[in-house]
């Protein structure tokens, strides 16, 4: 019996032995992961020229770009969009807010990554709508966002440096790229464009601008809450919930072409209005803020989101019927009361649409807030930089 015992036990020994090595022969080997693409690491880049202390460069700014290059880059600098800005192709289902910024470059300009980072996602648009996503590598969950762009130089995985040529402007019609600034959503992913939450991209870069925004006059006056309008006169009578529309627009020395000097349309980056009167104390708000903004695209509907964009702009051809003969100096018109004063409108609820002037408000002892008579609007609007415009005009109040 030991002696069947002991044969018994050489055979399964050969067999386990026989098993690994073939398994081993076989390439089988379940703990081993799949092969994963080479990633690429790209060394340190030096600047010729660098932007002050505390300001990014821009993505076309080449690295070798001497300091007349550098100049002259700032000087031609064109944006055509800007964040937040009202956008939309003609019909109220296609509004959107502009989520970055157009700087309009020739197609095959070279764009370079404008702070050190890691590849997390790259869309393939094709060759006009490909984006590539740079985590940064000092800020996790923040990205810098590359798009109409094309002819990549890099792939997910890559860690760039700042300076790194990433890819070439590729776009069919003005050629530009779109260039965004966003964070993650709390466990969200960068493969996921639901996941990102954008923010204005201003404070990172230099502009030079020293033209004040422009306001429209005559203000308009709405029913709140709807495309009713009060019959505008010198002074507009109003009554009840009333919202306030205010046409404005923002320059700048950036802001249009330096050869055909076409654009100058862009967003203001935020709003304050007054309501003084006779009888009332002067009552001041702030509307929106730009810079407090977060814009982010909604499952079933994208970024096409005609609720939300009424939120803070008003239809163009609400105003104007047969909308614009073209798109240069176009005023966007901004529902200035839709705010509850503070100016913090963050994550753009549309239930702030109920926001508005109540003329017919009474106080506690049930006295009217604001009694019949004539009031003066002023509104004050600024621009990143803090050039500001004002403007005011009489309304008469007639409830």
């Amino acid at each position: 019996m030991k002696s069947k015992s002991k044969i018994w036990l050489v055979v399964v020994s050969l067999l386990y032995l026989l098993f690994f090595n073939c398994s081993m022969d076989l390439g089988i080997d379940p703990v081993k992961p799949p092969p994963q693409p080479e990633t690429t690491v790209f060394p340190h880049v030096e600047y010729k020229m660098l932007p002050p202390a505390g300001k990014l460069p821009y993505p076309h700014h080449d690295p070798e770009f001497t300091e007349l290059q550098y100049l002259e880059l700032n000087r031609t600098l064109w944006i055509i969009n800007n964040f937040a800005q009202y956008q939309g192709s003609g019909t109220k289902e296609s509004l959107y807010f502009h989520d970055g910024l157009d700087i309009v470059l020739e197609n095959g300009t070279k764009i370079f990554a404008v702070d050190s980072g890691y590849v997390r996602y790259i869309f393939d648009g094709g060759p006009s709508y490909t984006t590539v996503v740079i985590e940064d590598a000092n800020t996790s969950d923040y990205a810098w966002m590359y798009t109409h762009v094309y002819y990549l130089n890099v792939k997910v995985g890559d860690f760039v440096s700042q300076g790194t040529h990433i890819a070439d402007v590729n776009f069919d019609g003005l050629g530009h790229i779109h260039f965004g600034r966003a964070f993650l959503a709390e466990d969200g992913a960068w493969d996921n464009m639901y996941d990102w939450h954008y923010v204005q991209p201003d404070d990172y870069f230099i502009y030079t601008d020293n033209q004040a925004p422009v306001i429209e006059q005559p203000f308009y006056y709405f029913v709140n809450n709807s495309d009713e309008q009060f019959h505008r006169a010198n002074p507009t009578l109003i009554s009840g919930d009333v919202d306030i529309v205010i046409g404005m627009r923002e320059r700048g020395e950036y802001a249009h072409s330096k050869d055909s000097q076409f654009g100058d349309r862009l967003c203001v980056s935020r709003i304050e209005y007054e309501i003084s009167g006779d009888s009332i104390e002067t009552i001041h708000k702030k509307s929106f803020d730009f810079g407090k903004i977060i814009l982010k695209a909604r499952p079933e509907v994208g970024f096409q989101d005609y609720e939300r964009v009424s939120t803070v702009f008003k239809y163009y051809e609400t105003i104007h019927p047969d909308g614009p003969p073209n798109w240069d100096k176009v005023i966007s018109y901004y529902v200035i009361t839709n705010c509850d004063g503070s100016g913090e409108f963050g994550q753009i609820d549309p239930v702030a649409k109920n926001f508005c002037w109540r003329t017919n408000e009474t106080n506690p002892p049930g006295e009217r807030r604001f009694p019949n008579g004539t009031y003066t609007i002023k509104v004050t609007a600024y621009d990143f930089k803090g050039n500001f415009a004002t403007a005011w005009e009489k309304v008469v109040v007639e409830n």
